[in-house]
């Protein structure tokens, strides 16, 4: 059957909340596989924190990419007590925000591997921008475009948390662009940004 024989509503958000959580558990698990036990010659305690270090600035983007992952998937299971029921753009939103989620695991290990890069730095914020971009953008089409809320926040309070939503991916552009001539400062905010 072709898409148009579909109905364009579909009433529940169960199926999509479902896959939604699949591959939140899958990417934090992926991200965890990035990190390789080095390697120890030397098994005296020194020796032991001298062949951890190499593995500190893989730990860290592991941490921040985590907890900031988990505040999406926090943010996603809020988001959709809120909706009554989705239509097949708003599937695709899902589908677009999920694939941004998914490139995480590459850039979480390209940034622990080659923090001293802006370069790099910066592609790390690229990603977190898109995730950001593409849930708030979901969030303006569900509730302010397409009208599949449960009325239970009203239009002022989703704007404010829109609001919110656009000053957060906003800060991870301009992190972006810090990147290139404050690589340190870039690395505070990317840390910051989560907690």
């Amino acid at each position: 059957r072709s898409v148009k024989n579909y109905p364009m509503n579909l009433p529940s958000t169960t199926r999509l909340e479902a896959f939604s959580d699949a591959v939140f558990a899958i990417i934090t698990t992926l991200l965890i596989l990035e990190i390789r036990v080095p390697h120890l010659a030397d098994l005296t305690p020194a020796g032991v924190l001298n062949g951890l270090k190499p593995v500190i600035p893989k730990f860290i983007s592991f941490t921040v990419t985590f907890f900031t992952i988990s505040i999406f998937w926090v943010n996603h299971h809020h988001f959709y007590n809120h909706i009554k029921f989705i239509d097949w753009k708003l599937l695709w939103m899902n589908v677009l925000f999920l694939f941004s989620i998914c490139i995480l695991p590459f850039t979480t290990a390209f940034i622990g591997d080659y923090s001293d890069s802006g370069m790099v730095v910066a592609i790390y914020s690229i990603n977190m921008f898109f995730c950001g971009f593409t849930f708030t953008y979901m969030g303006y089409y569900a509730f302010l475009r397409a009208d599949l809320s449960t009325k239970e926040i009203s239009r002022k309070q989703m704007k404010n948390e829109l609001l919110k939503g656009v000053m957060g991916a906003s800060t991870y552009l301009l992190t972006a662009a810090i990147a290139f001539l404050l690589r340190p400062l870039a690395l505070v905010i990317l840390f910051v940004i989560p907690f």
